[in-house]
């Protein structure tokens, strides 16, 4: 099973899935605007794996679905997926991945003491 989830979850990161704008929201405090899945892609992907033998393992996705969160500055905050099918051998399986990116704030670094300096022998 560890094996399909992992198959499951690159084969996700190496598609272009098509996703659909579904409206802002807030997400961790800052507004994000919300992509999902098209259902056009999703029957794509269903038909791809039966069409691909199953390399993931599964040779039959019967639901897919995937959602982006991406805030003003096109910063991912969060996305997440899930899938049900049945393998080879006509065993059910469904897995989920989600992964959130929290908390971003700024970062102040003053500049170190001889960059005026630097600056200025370089003009």
């Amino acid at each position: 099973m560890v094996g399909i989830a992992v198959g499951l979850s690159q084969a996700h990161a190496d598609t272009n899935d098509e996703r659909s704008n579904h409206g802002t929201e807030t997400f961790d405090g800052v507004r994000v605007t919300r992509y999902e899945l098209t259902e056009a892609s999703s029957q794509l992907i269903q038909a791809d794996s039966a069409v691909s033998g199953g390399s993931t393992g599964v040779t039959d996705i019967s639901d897919r679905h995937s959602v982006v969160l991406v805030d003003d500055d096109g910063v991912s905050r969060h996305e997440s997926w899930s899938f049900t099918g049945r393998t080879a051998e006509g065993q059910q399986v469904s897995g989920e991945w989600e992964y959130s990116l929290t908390g971003v704030g700024s970062t102040v670094v003053d500049d170190p003491d001889w960059l005026a300096e630097a600056k200025a022998a370089a003009a």
